[in-house]
């Protein structure tokens, strides 16, 4: 499906799912080079940026609020960035994009050019991740909770649950310094592309911070779980030998072919039990 917005100065066509006819359409009206209409129907995998004679073709992958919750979904957006046009190229719905669409067609004054339009598409797919860090960072804050308050099991879950969000993030993320290294580094993109950078690196400090974090946490909550398991061993093993005499005691009485009553057999084994108890008391193991 294309979709068209029309301004005094530029051309931006956003292309949702796109077919071979509209990309070949998409090329013959525009005339951008063969390599991105090839291009343009395949999964690239990675994000990347390259640079023509009149025009730029960047490749940028996002996480998306689905992927991070069942198994590493991205979405990613195609954007062809000449002078006059500006093609967007997306399988999936993009939240930013029909939030730039509206912008444009109210002429809002902060875009001007079709690099503006570029920059803020993204800018505003960065403040969309960095919101979703935040929640992230709330479920950081629970889940410590639930570790202090003796829930070690049930939060075992949920930090693996964490740790794959926080992959799926850096596995979307991971190639887009690159993109913006290159850009910087292009007089014609290096002043808007250090302020969606410096968003960028934002993001991903968040990144690296919630993740060393999370494995703090998957430590501690570790030693906790090894702490409890070795208290409740050793409670079953005192318990286990002072229950011992009871059972014990009967047996080499009979044995001993000794001539007592079960009372008094029954107050042998529970004086030898307390005195197990006391022993195991004095040396702190209960």
């Amino acid at each position: 499906m294309i979709t068209r917005f029309e301004t005094k100065i530029f051309t931006w066509v956003d292309v949702q799912n796109p077919t071979v006819e509209e990309v070949h359409e998409l090329f013959t009206e525009f005339k951008f080079d063969t390599s991105v209409r090839d291009e343009l129907a395949l999964n690239i995998e990675r994000s990347k940026v390259r640079f023509f004679n009149t025009h730029t073709y960047a490749v940028i992958q996002f996480p998306t609020s689905e992927g991070v919750s069942i198994g590493g979904k991205k979405t990613e957006v195609d954007f062809i960035i000449g002078t006059t046009y500006l093609i967007t190229v997306h399988y999936e719905k993009v939240g930013s994009v029909n939030e730039v669409a509206s912008d444009v067609v109210l002429e809002n004054k902060n875009i001007k050019t079709t690099r503006d339009l570029f920059f803020d598409i993204v800018y505003r797919q960065y403040r969309k991740i960095g919101k979703q860090l935040e929640d992230v960072d709330d479920t950081i804050q629970k889940t410590e909770q639930k570790i202090f308050g003796e829930r070690h099991k049930r939060t075992v879950e949920k930090i693996s649950e964490i740790n794959h969000k926080l992959l799926d993030f850096k596995r979307a993320l991971r190639f887009h310094r690159d993109i913006w290294k290159q850009l910087t580094e292009n007089v014609i993109f290096r002043a808007e592309a250090e302020k969606v950078q410096a968003e960028y690196d934002k993001i991903w400090s968040a990144l690296e911070h919630y993740q060393e974090i999370t494995h703090s946490l998957q430590g501690t909550n570790d030693s906790l779980i090894a702490f409890r398991t070795n208290e409740v061993m050793k409670l079953l093993t005192v318990v286990n030998f002072i229950a011992l005499p009871i059972a014990l005691v009967p047996a080499i009485i009979s044995v001993m072919d000794i001539a007592v009553t079960p009372l008094q057999i029954l107050f042998g084994a529970l004086s030898l039990s307390a005195l197990i108890f006391v022993f195991a008391k004095q040396q702190e193991w209960l």
